[in-house]
C-alpha cells in the first residue's frame, strides 16, 4: 500500500494529490488505517473501511471460540495488524473516515466495525461516518441497498470540503 501511495505521490504526474482516497475490505482495511500513521496520510483525502477486524489476535480469538480449540496463544500471532490500536491513537490525522459495516458479516463481527469507529476521534478528523448496510454480509455489502449511496454522500462532502478550503471557508 505505502509503496502504490508513493508511485501516486512521486512518480505518476497526472494523479491529482489532493484527491487520492484509500479503499480497504477486511485485511484490505487494516492495511489501509496502517497508512493512517504514514508519512503519507498528509496526502490522502479519505479513507474507507469496509467490514475490518480491530486486530488479527481479535478476530483469530473470535474465529477460534467457535472451535473446539477455543484458543490460540498470541505468540503464534507475529502480525498484529492492531487497527485499533493505531486509530486511538493517531495524532494530527486530518482526514476524511467512512467505516461501511454490513450488519450480517459472518466473518467479522460487525461490533469490531463499532469499536474501530469509536476509536476514531472524530476531533481529529474532518468527517467520520459509520454506515450500516443491512444484510450485509462479509462479501457482498456492495450488493446491498444503499451501499453505493453511502460512497456518493461520503464523496460528495469530502468534494464540498475541497471547495470551503479553497475559499478559506474553513478552518482546518
Amino acid at each position: 500500500a505505502r509503496a502504490g501511495i508513493h508511485y501516486l505521490l512521486n512518480i505518476n504526474p497526472e494523479i491529482n494529490n489532493s484527491q487520492i482516497y484509500v479503499f480497504g475490505r477486511s485485511l484490505g482495511g487494516a492495511v489501509a488505517i496502517d497508512l493512517l500513521t504514514s508519512i503519507y496520510v498528509d496526502n490522502i483525502r479519505g479513507f474507507i473501511i469496509e467490514n475490518s477486524f480491530t486486530s488479527l489476535p481479535d478476530i483469530a480469538q473470535d474465529l477460534v471460540k467457535r472451535t473446539p480449540l477455543k484458543r490460540i496463544p498470541n505468540f503464534l500471532i507475529t502480525n498484529r495488524y492492531n487497527s485499533l490500536g493505531k486509530l486511538a491513537h493517531s495524532k494530527k490525522r486530518c482526514v476524511n473516515i467512512l467505516f461501511i459495516s454490513g450488519e450480517a458479516d459472518e466473518l467479522i463481527p460487525p461490533q469490531m466495525m463499532q469499536k474501530l469507529f469509536d476509536a476514531c476521534n472524530s476531533e481529529q478528523h474532518r468527517y467520520k461516518h459509520l454506515a450500516l448496510i443491512a444484510n450485509g454480509g462479509h462479501n457482498n455489502s456492495w450488493l446491498c441497498d444503499g451501499y453505493f449511496e453511502q460512497f456518493d454522500n461520503f464523496l460528495n462532502k469530502s468534494a464540498s470540503q475541497i471547495v470551503e478550503e479553497s475559499f478559506g471557508i474553513l478552518n482546518a
